[in-house]
């Protein structure tokens, strides 16, 4: 069965024990069709909290993962999110406004191979239909529990995060929003015994990405990396999805959904990224640049290493932001600091990215993958460079940065 998101519908009525073998007729059988979600997620740099290595990628909600659903129902098109404060409707409900299970922790049933929001009456778990004679629009959150006291609502200008902390590195996990699903109905669904038609929820990155990479010339030196660490970076503030509905309900992010965080200055942790403790040499350099996460995984034997990619809250980068590189060059120590406020950009001649431009990097943003580059090389113009090149996946890229040892 294809993996879906199942929700039900309002009309109360519970499923029946077992789906009809026929492909329903959803305008003529409203009552009988269950509300389904597909939730390809819009890009591959997806962390859930069961990951251990660096960035979960895939393009199939985790089943591991549970997420939050916002639904509201109304008579006509979409006209607008109902008041923060509107109260929830009872499950046969006719009128307008938010729908029973708004606000509901959506969980993994695998007797569905769905996640299924549900409600108990008289003992029994009963599920929700399609309403009849109405549309049904949507949005979510990812992931349902945001940990360290943040609080988040959701109303008429899309979803509101108060007093979000940033985990440190084992216990990060991508912060997703979702694009606006509107004016749906039973009419878009086919269902039969084996399969669910779904309704997209487009998840979006609500932080930012940070990875490292290293790579050497080929060359005889022994170069190995013992540590990576992101200080001062600030990890606590609010987030804003600053949906605009004057200016209409089509979802342009930049036009009528700007998407924001305020941050608090005064909020500022180290992120250890990579950290070697072990007797040995520590992580080998290898000719052909990989991530950190990816070399950790190929080792045979693991002990003494640490290795994690970063999620940041999307900041201006602080002046005493500072990157930390520890490593050895033919068993000698090395220690570099460097400033991340403002490094210069390359061209694509320089190795930038095709259609890139110079300029400097003030800030991370949202949704944005930064991929630092760790390049050493003996060679007589370019002794003992360390290259830092910032990429992104998601809604532009970020070109390369250079840093001279």
């Amino acid at each position: 069965m294809r993996k879906v998101f199942i929700l039900a519908a309002v009309a109360g009525l519970a499923m029946v024990s077992c789906v009809k073998e026929e492909v329903h007729n959803a305008v003529s059988e409203q009552k009988d069709v269950k509300i389904a979600f597909e939730s390809p997620l819009l890009y591959d740099n997806v962390t859930t909290r069961s990951n251990l290595h660096g960035e979960f990628s895939t393009t199939e909600y985790p089943t591991s993962e549970d997420f939050v659903i916002f639904a509201a129902q109304h008579t006509g098109n979409f006209a607008g999110w109902p008041a923060a404060n509107a109260a929830n409707l009872p499950i046969n409900s006719v009128e307008d406004g938010l729908c029973p299970f708004n606000k509901m922790k959506l969980s993994y049933v695998s007797t569905f191979d769905a996640w299924v929001p549900s409600y108990e009456e008289d003992g029994k778990v009963k599920y929700y239909y399609w309403p009849d004679g109405k549309k049904l629009s949507f949005s979510a959150m990812s992931p349902a529990d945001l940990d360290n006291g943040a609080t988040y609502s959701y109303g008429p200008t899309g979803l509101n995060i108060e007093n979000y902390v940033n985990p440190d590195v084992e216990g990060q996990y991508d912060l997703l929003f979702a694009k606006r699903t509107t004016n749906k109905t039973a009419a878009d669904m086919v269902q039969s015994a084996d399969y669910y038609s779904g309704i997209p929820i487009t998840f979006q990155h609500a932080l930012s990405s940070l990875h490292f990479s290293i790579a050497k010339d080929n060359i005889d030196q022994d170069v190995c990396l013992k540590g990576i660490t992101v200080k001062n970076v600030k990890n606590t503030g609010n987030f804003v999805e600053g949906i605009n509905e004057t200016l209409g309900f089509d979802y342009t992010v930049g036009t009528n959904v700007n998407p924001s965080w305020v941050v608090d200055d005064a909020s500022k942790t180290d992120y250890v990224s990579f950290d070697y403790s072990g007797t040995g040499k520590g992580m080998e350099f290898p000719v052909t640049p990989r991530y950190v996460s990816d070399v950790y995984k190929d080792l045979a034997d693991k002990t003494g290493y640490y290795s994690k990619s970063l999620l940041v809250v999307p900041q201006e980068i602080g002046d005493d932001t500072k990157l930390v590189i520890e490593y050895t060059v033919d068993g000698a120590s090395k220690s570099k600091e460097y400033n991340l406020k403002g490094l210069s950009t390359l061209s694509e001649a320089d190795g930038g990215i095709a259609g890139g431009k110079v300029g400097v990097v003030n800030k991370w943003e949202i949704g944005h993958r930064y991929v630092y580059r760790l390049h050493y090389s003996s060679s007589s113009q370019i002794k003992d460079i360390i290259f830092f090149s910032p990429s992104v996946e998601g809604w532009k890229y970020v070109q390369v940065i250079n840093i001279q040892l």
